[in-house]
């Protein structure tokens, strides 16, 4: 979706921290009430504030209206998804609301939340704090928080990272499965999960769990999941917590050709695509190996994410990491 001209506006005033040319008994109300509620930032500091986004702007002129002109550039920018606005100005407003330059102006941070959703209103739009303080956008059931955002690593994103790492380190495939996998992939707008335990796989022709992805026309397509604990090789047989890429070839092709009942629509649906998911590497032998040995068709519907894709994910949204019960077991 596209913001509307007005609410471009207001996030230029918000941006620049207002005019910054009012004083007492003079100006606009609205023009006052901005630069109290949000950090002023002059032009220099609007050139970082974009370049901290990784674009390439210079401010130059007029501070409020440049910072319009560059918004309307990034308002025809593309969106993950379509009831959201651009990317990019999401994560301009995640900057915008950043509580460490509110704490260093002391601005009412909650107070400034609010008066930006005066503004997204009339786009149907709402921002929210999410559970680590980063500002993030919901319209409805669909929110900003899953989402993965390119730019620099923050010093919270890094630890956060890190903490993960070392979860996957130790918790079990189940382990990952419900209390990681299957949360992400809800905060990614998958709908109507269906997992199956280790007494259930055999049952379950090649899926560890199935899931369906609504389209903006309304339509479904249905994904498969194979997870795999450690490092997915091409060997021909498990070595130690490794899984072999020959176990993982012969459930994508049990996966795809048997179909899954959706109780929400009464009714049997073929797999589309399969997520092959493992928490440490899938390696580039592994990958070719699967592919070709795939007819043309089928290949097209695989889809990897090793331990990488996955850190990257879990260290820019939400999630809580939890702790492994190999964490919590009394020694006897």
């Amino acid at each position: 979706m596209k913001l509307k001209p007005k609410t471009l506006s207001d996030l230029a005033d918000m941006i620049t921290g207002g005019s910054g040319s009012f004083s007492p008994g003079s100006g606009s109300r609205e023009t006052t009430t901005l630069a109290n509620l949000f950090p002023y930032r002059s032009g220099p500091n609007l050139t970082a504030f974009f370049q901290n986004l990784e674009l390439d702007y210079e401010h130059e002129g007029s501070r409020v209206p440049w910072t319009k002109d560059v918004l309307k550039e990034l308002n025809a920018e593309s969106s993950s998804q379509p009831d959201l606005p651009p990317d990019i100005l999401i994560a301009a407003m995640r900057d915008l609301m950043d509580a460490g330059e509110f704490a260093e102006a002391d601005k009412d941070r909650q107070a400034a939340l609010e008066r930006l959703n005066k503004s997204l209103a009339r786009d149907g739009v709402e921002a929210f704090f999410d559970d680590t303080g980063l500002c993030q956008l919901r319209a409805g059931a669909t929110t900003s928080a899953g989402l993965a955002r390119e730019g620099a690593w923050s010093q919270q994103e890094l630890r956060r990272r890190s903490d993960w790492h070392r979860y996957l380190d130790s918790a079990s495939e189940d382990e990952f499965t419900e209390k990681v996998l299957v949360p992400l992939l809800r905060l990614s707008n998958f709908q109507t999960i269906q997992t199956a335990g280790h007494q259930d796989k055999s049952l379950e022709y090649g899926k560890d769990l199935w899931m369906r992805f609504r389209l903006p026309t309304g339509h479904f397509i249905y994904f498969a999941v194979q997870v795999k604990k450690g490092k997915l090789d091409a060997a021909g047989r498990t070595k130690g917590s490794n899984a072999s890429i020959t176990e993982v070839l012969n459930q994508v092709r049990m996966a795809l050709d048997h179909d899954v009942f959706d109780h929400e629509v009464n009714r049997k649906c073929l797999v589309d695509h399969v997520y092959v998911v493992a928490t440490g590497e899938i390696t580039k032998q592994a990958r070719n190996f699967l592919v070709e040995k795939l007819d043309r068709d089928k290949r097209r519907q695989v889809i990897f994410m090793d331990r990488d894709e996955l850190l990257d994910l879990l260290a820019r949204q939400t999630l809580a990491v939890p702790s492994s019960s190999t964490q919590n077991e009394i020694p006897f």
